[in-house]
């Protein structure tokens, strides 16, 4: 919880992260809902949220030139994020804002002030914050860890698994 723990009763099991996903996303959308997700994305993100009916809206990474607009020095310089663009793409019919950091492919990590803002813009509409924290533990260049969505913002869900952080394909276990 917001407290920086989460009980066990708040966690769910799935034999692998992907029902995680499907679980989720059929709890939370009717046909109809907008969903805004951060692109490039786990297709799964975006493919399951289309087939549901619901309108998706692709929020990018924006590809900045290395040290001007990044933050030079970092594994992430060359991406960043438009707070304002997500601002902007919030309607009224919007019920849920996907994301996932460390980011895959780019690797890109918000700073703590960014991730606050997105939480702070789904919390002004109200809506959901789905967090993929798949690579949580795996920053690049020795970045620390980003705070746990789920420590961060009530109406967050997080997926996690063993197979990515933990190093362990195999075993398809994963946790919301």
């Amino acid at each position: 919880g917001l407290d920086g723990s989460v009980a066990p009763e708040q966690v769910i099991g799935r034999g692998a992260p992907e029902e995680g996903i499907f679980t989720t996303l059929h709890a939370l959308l009717e046909p109809d809902d907008e969903v805004v997700v951060l692109a490039p994305c786990y297709d799964s993100l975006r493919n399951v949220v289309e087939y549901l009916g619901c309108r998706v809206a692709r929020w990018p990474l924006v590809e900045t030139p290395e040290g001007s607009g990044g933050r030079p020095g970092e594994c992430n310089a060359a991406w960043d994020l438009n707070l304002d663009a997500l601002k902007r793409m919030i309607t009224l019919r919007t019920r849920l804002v996907i994301v996932n950091f460390p980011h895959n492919p780019t690797g890109f990590l918000p700073t703590l002030d960014e991730f606050q803002a997105i939480s702070d813009i789904a919390q002004r509409h109200n809506t959901w914050l789905f967090c993929d924290e798949m690579y949580r533990g795996l920053e690049l260049g020795g970045t620390p860890t980003l705070i746990s969505a789920a420590d961060q913002y009530q109406r967050s869900i997080v997926l996690s698994g063993l197979s990515k952080t933990h190093g362990l394909p195999g075993l398809r276990s994963g946790w919301l």
